[in-house]
């Protein structure tokens, strides 16, 4: 069973497995989750993502946990993109944003992460589910795609250095590069 964020929905095709929630709101702002679906040793996939506004985090998080509560025998939450990513290191006076999305996710009885693209491997190993942390690149998603429109005429603007090397097949394809050099606030 299928249980997918409202703003995720255009990512499924079908609706045969999507299993149904609803969110309420308490008078005091508490959040609150009412299942319409039994999920009692059930696999389960939740699509959504911690890269969101403050109250669908928490619904995020609350429909994790609530999933296993009701006795979801194994859930993975497959989210298009692994936030926090960037704050893969622990270091002095600093938050450490990885750790906490990993061990918060844990926390809330998710199994595994399915995510696209995850391009730092620096934590790897190294956090609770990183080994149950499945990446898909997608090259192997995109690369027809990117033919076709380089094809067009089309240009490709990376949003780093990275992702331009990352896609080193269209450096040889007459393809119309670029990307963007990202620097820190204020400078």
């Amino acid at each position: 069973m299928i249980f997918i964020q409202p703003e995720y929905r255009y990512l499924l095709k079908s609706t045969d497995r999507v299993g149904e929630y609803e969110v309420g709101v308490h008078s005091q702002h508490e959040i609150f989750i009412t299942l319409h679906h039994e999920v009692a040793g059930k696999t389960c996939y939740v699509i959504g993502c911690l890269a969101a506004a403050p109250e669908k985090v928490l619904e995020l998080l609350l429909l994790c946990y609530t999933l296993k509560k009701e006795g979801a025998l194994k859930f993975s939450l497959i989210s298009p993109y692994l936030v926090y990513s960037r704050q893969d290191q622990n270091q002095p006076l600093k938050s450490y944003g990885l750790k906490w999305a990993f061990d918060s996710l844990a926390a809330c009885g998710v199994d595994e992460i399915i995510t696209l693209d995850v391009h730092n491997a620096y934590f790897e190993g190294s956090l609770s589910l990183s080994s149950n942390l499945i990446n898909i690149p997608p090259l192997p998603l995109w690369e027809p795609y990117f033919y076709q429109y380089a094809q067009q005429g089309y240009g490709f603007v990376f949003p780093d250095k990275g992702a331009y090397d990352r896609y080193e097949f269209l450096h040889q394809k007459d393809s119309q590069l670029g990307s963007l050099k990202k620097q820190p606030k204020g400078i």
